[in-house]
């Protein structure tokens, strides 16, 4: 695991937070594995701080959720994890639902228990991850340079390289959870190793895995200051589109035997809400934030949504008799929550179900990002060169 130092910074930004401190067990440590750690560390950008507030905020009535972040020690889990949290403050905020979340006494049990007025709602979270090989190199390429053992601080330009020349090295990347971590651990060792020895200028070339790819990385410049630390990642260009598996020449029956397609199954087959019951809805929301797509609403394009409706109903087909959610939900959970068109498997109980995402805002639209407007000193010189007739 990826070691983060308890330092001045950590302890004096739990200050700020503590609902946090209260129950972080910090004391006499000058290094920490967990996350909580690594935001604590990065608390002068937005999005982490942003992130601290909320786990903070939401002690009240995520205090399972937020034990278990302030447990974890894997980035990538922790990310995952942050799906249950992000809906269910979602839920709290409208005043029209009491929403909470449930406490798991096995794998059969579902994250959220919601009820409006008129209805009742079981709802299961799946946070899929594709590529899941190549996400793993990218997610700890930068914090092994960062927080290496190095006794002290550099500025280092890290590249992810493949082998050949193939823009769909990411698909070949193994997937297997052991192979990625017996990388890891050897590739921790000899970053730690070069950093402590290597003298500025100097450059270095670690092996990836099956040969697929390598890392090259240059000691660009040596500070004595051990928390004085800059890392520089960069990557090729690389085909690994989420949104890929969801158009043509690609059916429908390839798109659920794809890397999405299996993590649907593999909830549909927990059927973690139960089976069909009169006195609630079965709801799976699936969010799609951590999917290798270019496009924050990709999903929600006309061809994409047949596609998922589709998909998803092959999906249910092969997991028995029965359906084993009344309602599907693609989505996009974040500290500001959007969704796609709902597949609704239930045809029967279709009017309620309709009912309860109106009420829960289950319907709020996901919109892509707008644009920022160019600084003014590049929207001068466009402006210029459109003058001249050399823009076009």
């Amino acid at each position: 695991m990826t070691s983060y130092p308890v330092n001045t910074a950590v302890r004096t930004e739990l200050e700020n937070f503590p609902e946090i401190k209260k129950r972080l067990r910090l004391d006499g440590k000058d290094q920490s594995d967990l996350e909580i750690v690594r935001l604590l560390n990065n608390s002068h950008y937005d999005s982490p701080r942003q992130l601290l507030q909320l786990i903070s905020d939401s002690v009240g009535f995520a205090g399972n959720i937020v034990k278990n972040l302030l447990r974890q020690n894997d980035p990538l889990c922790f990310s995952r994890m942050l799906s249950e949290l992000y809906l269910l403050a979602y839920f709290v905020r409208i005043d029209e639902l009491d929403a909470k979340e449930t406490v798991a006494k096995n794998n059969r049990i579902y994250d959220i228990n919601l009820t409006t007025h008129k209805y009742q709602a079981r709802i299961e979270i799946v946070c899929p991850i594709d590529f899941f090989g190549h996400r793993f190199v990218e997610t700890y390429s930068v914090p092994t340079f960062r927080y290496s053992r190095c006794p002290r601080g550099f500025e280092v330009l890290v590249e992810l390289l493949p082998n050949t020349a193939s823009l769909y090295y990411p698909h070949r990347i193994p997937n297997d959870d052991k192979t990625l971590r017996r990388w890891r651990i050897n590739f921790q060792a000899e970053v730690n190793c070069w950093l402590a020895n290597a003298k500025e200028g100097s450059e270095r070339e670690f092996r990836g895995i099956n040969k697929i790819f390598r890392i090259r990385a240059k000691l660009r410049k040596v500070h004595a200051n051990p928390e004085c630390r800059l890392v520089q990642f960069s990557e090729p260009t690389r085909s690994s589109d989420t949104q890929l598996f969801f158009e043509e020449p690609l059916t429908a029956e390839d798109t659920a035997k794809s890397q999405i397609g299996q993590k649907i199954r593999d909830k549909f087959e927990k059927r973690q809400c139960g089976d069909p019951s009169p006195d609630y809805l079965r709801i799976l929301v699936v969010d799609l934030r951590l999917m290798d797509a270019a496009w924050p609403d990709w999903f929600c394009q006309p061809s994409i949504v047949e596609r998922m409706d589709e998909t998803v109903r092959i999906l249910s087909e092969g997991a028995g008799p029965t359906a084993p959610f009344d309602v599907v939900i693609p989505a996009t959970l974040d500290f500001d929550c959007c969704f796609g068109k709902a597949v609704v498997l239930d045809r029967g109980r279709e009017p309620e179900i309709t009912a309860l995402i109106n009420t829960a805002r289950l319907d709020k639209q996901c919109l892509p990002d707008k644009a920022e407007p160019p600084p003014p000193e590049l929207a001068a010189a466009l402006k210029s060169l459109s003058a001249q007739g050399r823009l076009t």
